[in-house]
């Protein structure tokens, strides 16, 4: 590689010469398979799209972590592993190869910091990440929410959503959709059925709030692809990239404070001057910041007590927020979370869009709950900066959950904060 170099001019002869006598360097601490080749290549679209298509000599430095870079492609390689040795339905299905991403941002400043896009770069340099559109499942509902808190006077997390059989009629169309579990009950608090990720009464909230709004909102969180005002968007019945899913969730993160997520840093060229630097954009507050710190503490409980709280029984202690997604007939399996100053967003299942018979909590739940374990020994264990203005505590008890309908073994006491306006 010297040698190369000092033909092409690349190097001055005494540097050839001095560095040709050095010892090769030590095997780094840090192991990164592959050396992160779907970041890279994450990297070249984003070189593509700014207008640079030789960059021959030219230095690029990255927003890459290679500390978390690490942690997540060991998060998705042991995970997938271990589902499929556990899992008699995946023995079955050795034709298919079950896939995984994991993408992960800091919110603080929008930088992508981990970034896989598949299960092996050498055998799939597919890069799932920007290009594998997948039904977005439940993790689409707190946006449903949010809109809900923006338009809907008097909407709190403790708002009773009919939660019996519903069907809607449009364009000479009849939807009826249903639970997971096809269940029925009497009408449940609002954040019960985030918590539980239960269809029905989502459904009735969206349809009730707007489509067009849910819309409308979903292109300010950062969705950019094609949304249509069917019933079941509500549901997350479109097609969507992880990346989308985490700008959106990066911007929840940072309670509607929206800045672009970015993985380049500068641009320098081979004389070193500097080419690009990302613009600093002043953020831009979507909604009242009260209505995204609502349903962070919706999605807070997810953890606590909903389908989100093996995490915490595995031993993370990190205060965070999240949403399962689960899509029909177990195609997909989605799992995106957020701490004070990590957000991460995984993805599980076949390229052939065949079912994995896995859901949300068993199937992406656990690659997000190894990486952020891993993250957890380096990321402060800060709160969330909630805001102080107009703040109210929910507080719910097991009694009122009971009276409310709620089966005894999921009528846990839950804590909110709401902000009045």
């Amino acid at each position: 590689v010297l040698k190369a170099m000092a033909e092409q001019n690349r190097i001055l002869p005494e540097d050839y010469e001095f560095a040709s006598k050095q010892a090769l360097p030590e095997k780094t601490t840090i192991e990164i398979k592959e050396t992160a080749p779907y970041f890279i290549g994450g990297v070249s679209k984003e070189l593509e799209r700014l207008g640079y298509k030789d960059v021959s000599g030219f230095k690029i430095y990255t927003t890459l972590d290679l500390v978390a870079q690490s942690y997540a492609q060991r998060a998705v390689q042991s995970q997938l592993a271990k589902l499929e040795t556990t899992s008699e339905y995946h023995q079955k299905n050795k034709a298919h190869s079950l896939q995984a991403t994991l993408v992960a941002s800091n919110p603080q400043n929008g930088e992508v910091l981990a970034l896989v896009g598949g299960r092996d770069h050498r055998l799939t340099p597919y890069n799932r990440i920007f290009e594998s559109k997948r039904q977005a499942g439940s993790i689409f509902k707190p946006i449903v929410y949010l809109a809900a808190l923006e338009s809907k006077e008097g909407f709190t997390p403790l708002t009773p959503l009919e939660n019996s059989p519903y069907k809607h009629t449009y364009e000479k169309q009849i939807w009826e959709p249903r639970n997971y579990d096809n269940s029925f009950s009497e009408p449940v608090p609002a954040f019960y059925a985030l918590k539980e990720s239960l269809n029905i009464p989502t459904a009735r909230l969206a349809i009730d709030t707007g489509l067009d709004n849910i819309i409308d909102l979903a292109r300010d969180l950062g969705v950019t692809s094609p949304l249509k005002a069917f019933p079941a968007l509500s549901l997350g019945a479109f097609e969507i990239t992880p990346i989308e899913v985490l700008q959106v969730y990066t911007t929840l993160a940072r309670f509607g404070s929206r800045i672009p997520l970015k993985m380049i840093k500068r641009i320098e060229n081979m004389d070193g001057e500097i080419l690009y630097t990302p613009a600093l954009e002043t953020p831009f507050q979507l909604l009242e910041a009260g209505d995204f710190a609502t349903v962070t503490s919706m999605l807070h409980e997810v953890m606590l007590t909903g389908t989100g709280q093996s995490a915490h029984a595995r031993g993370l202690i990190l205060e965070s927020a999240g949403k399962t997604g689960t899509t029909s007939n177990y195609k997909d399996a989605w799992f995106a979370g957020y701490s004070a100053n990590h957000v991460a967003i995984v993805w599980t299942g076949y390229d052939d869009n065949t079912p994995i018979k896995l859901s949300g909590s068993s199937g992406a739940l656990p690659i997000w709950t190894d990486y952020m374990l891993a993250m957890s020994n380096i990321l402060p264990h800060d709160s969330f900066n909630w805001p102080t203005e107009n703040m109210t505590t929910l507080d719910v008890s097991t009694e009122d959950l009971l009276k409310a309908g709620i089966p005894e073994n999921k009528a846990l006491p839950a804590k909110f904060y709401f902000y009045k306006k």
